[in-house]
């Protein structure tokens, strides 16, 4: 009841801006129709359990061909001197340049040049993330993540092939304090924090 109310006064709104000669004819129609555009879109998609929720962009995840330069280059845009390991391994090693607001660019050292300077992912930060209620919640809107073992982070793709994550706005990713996977060795040069 009250939503037909709020239509009625907005239809009215835009009666009266018409009469008085502020939107011209073309602007009243288009007024009209994108209102009722937007509100049989509501009326169709109930809210989502996630919706809100979303709080910041939790990190990116970038392919880089040399980790020490493109980390003091990222430091020269004022992000910290000092990399974070995240998961250091092999062939995949991941380390953090941490933002003062929690997020973080994650730079990964590889010598395929396919993927040198490539964002591989971006992750979104969720208030009060749970994995299990959260991931239910993507499947119900139709989305299905990529079960990755040990790690409560929900992966998907989006219509494009975009790497998509979901993580708690608190999860700092981080190695061995979190879920980082050992062996946590520096990277040459650095020492972690």
């Amino acid at each position: 009841m009250e939503h037909e109310h709020d239509m009625t006064n907005g239809a009215d709104q835009l009666l009266t801006a018409y009469e008085n000669g502020k939107l011209t004819r073309r602007q009243l129609l288009s007024a009209m129709v994108l209102s009722g555009m937007s509100t049989s879109a509501s009326a169709q998609q109930p809210a989502s359990p996630l919706q809100g929720r979303a709080s910041m962009f939790h990190h990116v995840n970038m392919f880089v061909s040399n980790l020490p330069r493109s980390a003091a280059f990222y430091q020269k845009l004022g992000l910290p001197s000092t990399l974070r390991p995240i998961y250091p391994a092999p062939g995949g090693a991941a380390y953090a340049l941490d933002f003062n607001n929690g997020s973080f660019l994650s730079l990964i050292q590889t010598s395929d040049r396919e993927r040198v300077g490539t964002i591989d992912h971006f992750s979104i930060g969720i208030d009060n993330f749970d994995f299990e209620r959260d991931t239910a919640a993507v499947r119900a809107a139709g989305i299905d993540p990529i079960e990755v073992a040990r790690i409560n982070l929900l992966h998907m793709t989006d219509p494009d092939g975009i790497g998509v994550q979901m993580a708690d706005t608190n999860n700092t990713i981080d190695c061995p304090n979190g879920i980082g996977m050992p062996p946590c060795e520096p990277v040459p040069g650095q020492e972690p924090r």
